[in-house]
């Protein structure tokens, strides 16, 4: 989903702003040099999750994600 995402993004966009969860650096820096965007991580932090489902345990669960700045190259 993040693939198709970004994907469209790129298309519409020259600039960018993604949240991904953290350790997705490869594929993010993949993705945008096969579309020729430069990927820049700005800032990783924790990210809350309510509680939604009867089976969640934790009222709030934090997940690790990083804030990505992705720009469209200009042409030379």
């Amino acid at each position: 989903a993040d693939k198709i995402f970004l994907e469209k993004a790129m298309e519409i966009s020259n600039l960018i702003y993604s949240f991904h969860k953290t350790g997705s650096d490869d594929f993010i820096k993949k993705l945008c040099q096969e579309n020729n965007f430069s990927a820049i991580k700005i800032k990783e932090f924790d990210f809350p999750i309510k509680k939604t489902l009867k089976f969640h345990k934790k009222e709030t669960y934090f997940v690790k994600v990083d804030l990505w700045k992705m720009e469209k190259l200009k042409k030379a």
